[in-house]
């Protein structure tokens, strides 16, 4: 557990599992649907949650260059930082090697 997590209460804990979580679901979904519609999504789902998010971006794995087409990109990550009650969350997914 990162260090910024134990500055959470449990249920502010529980909530930010959702990050995880929202990786998760879009790296499951690309094929579905285009990562900007899916971005919308996890943001709104974010928000509601409690979430003010910093960022939420699909870049190359070797240098963090935002991407916006994963079909061309090799080595492909999802980025997400967010704050929860003043504290900043960040996690990231390897979508594509």
């Amino acid at each position: 557990m990162s260090s910024r997590n134990l500055r959470l209460n449990e249920e502010q804990k529980k909530i930010a599992a959702t990050l995880y979580k929202t990786l998760t679901s879009i790296k499951e979904n690309l094929g579905r649907k285009k990562f900007l519609q899916l971005k919308k999504e996890a943001i709104i789902k974010l928000e509601k949650k409690g979430f003010s998010l910093d960022y939420l971006e699909l870049a190359k794995s070797k240098n963090l260059k935002i991407v916006n087409d994963i079909d061309k990109a090799k080595g492909v990550i999802i980025l997400i930082a967010a704050s929860l009650s003043k504290v900043r969350l960040i996690d990231n997914i390897l979508i594509k090697e």
